[in-house]
């Protein structure tokens, strides 16, 4: 699995609960789709930025459509910092879903 939350992290936005991250140690080496990591409760999953589609884990089928459709709204944002961290720079915070 790839949602692990023990590598350092860059926390990209949170909203209703659910809290959207990038992970920088080692990740880039294993995942060369750009992802996000989607935290809402206990559920967790990797969520590709180019189509939204979850990658690994699962999340609740609401919270699942508001980061499918955050991930469309701020899929230019994703790509920006996705190549941010790839280069060790930390990504500015994106809007969350309104």
């Amino acid at each position: 699995m790839c949602y692990g939350y023990a590598s350092p992290m860059a926390e990209l936005s949170r909203f209703y609960g659910i809290v959207i991250a990038l992970f920088s140690r080692g990740e880039f080496g294993r995942h060369k789709r750009a992802h996000v990591h989607a935290r809402y409760g206990d559920h967790a999953a990797s969520i590709a930025v180019d189509t939204g589609e979850i990658l690994d884990g699962k999340l609740p089928p609401v919270a699942s459509r508001l980061v499918k459709e955050w991930v469309r709204i701020h899929r230019k944002d994703l790509e920006v910092a996705w190549k941010l961290m790839r280069e060790g720079q930390k990504p500015p915070k994106i809007e969350p879903l309104k």
